[in-house]
């Protein structure tokens, strides 16, 4: 899994933990977040750096340069394309729990959880 899909994947991933679930479950995606906070971590700190390094101060913030935005887009395409598969292990998360997803969340939760039936 890339760092990008990781990014992508966050806003369904506070979905399921603000989800009303067994403590067992809850457990794990609480788990599963607190591995992945060290991934955003090093992904916003990188994006502030390079916006930094590459743009000026305004009112709101901090803004790339236009003549630097093309670079700036290939560096963060490098950042986001980092794979990091091996540093995260899928939450199985049982399909009786009290999570609402959406098909759109699914997708994007794919290598981070996992939906299964109880036996």
């Amino acid at each position: 899994m890339k760092i990008g899909n990781i990014v992508s994947a966050m806003p369904a991933l506070r979905k399921v933990a603000a989800a009303d679930m067994r403590p067992r479950t809850l457990y794990k995606v609480s788990k599963l977040m607190d591995s992945l906070d060290h991934v955003l971590t090093f992904y916003n700190e990188r994006q502030a750096h390079l916006v930094k390094s590459m743009g000026h101060e305004i009112d709101t913030g901090w803004r790339v340069d236009d003549d630097k935005i093309d670079e700036y887009r290939k560096k963060m395409q490098e950042v986001i394309d980092v794979d990091v598969a091996d540093e995260i292990e899928p939450v199985k998360i049982p399909v009786d729990e009290n999570v609402k997803l959406s098909y759109q969340d699914l997708c994007l939760l794919r290598g981070l959880i996992e939906l299964e039936a109880e036996e």
